[in-house]
């Protein structure tokens, strides 16, 4: 009896302080630090770069929301495409760059 009672608070307590709030809390931060970057980029004069992280951290932030509800799962899909792109196409940038200032 005891057993089923601690299951059951133990699942309800992983649902929400592990999906609802851990997930979904580090998903907008991170995203947030994507779009600071982008802003960054566009200042920085590389416009294309920049546009696009505005655009891949807007998506990723309405993805973030697919632990809350299921409205968003194709939003969710495209994030997963579009995330890694560019994450490899900034990381590209960064490296190719990176020689310039020294």
């Amino acid at each position: 009896d005891t057993r089923g009672a601690l299951e059951a608070v133990f699942g309800g307590a992983n649902l929400y302080l592990g999906n609802f709030i851990g997930e979904l809390l580090g998903e907008v931060f991170l995203n947030c630090f994507f779009l600071l970057s982008a802003v960054g980029l566009m200042r920085a004069g590389r416009k294309l770069p920049g546009f696009a992280g505005l655009v891949v951290g807007g998506i990723g932030l309405i993805a973030a929301l697919r632990n809350v509800t299921a409205v968003v799962g194709p939003v969710a899909e495209a994030n997963n495409l579009v995330l890694p792109i560019w994450l490899i196409a900034l990381g590209v940038m960064l490296v190719r760059g990176s020689g310039r200032h020294s």
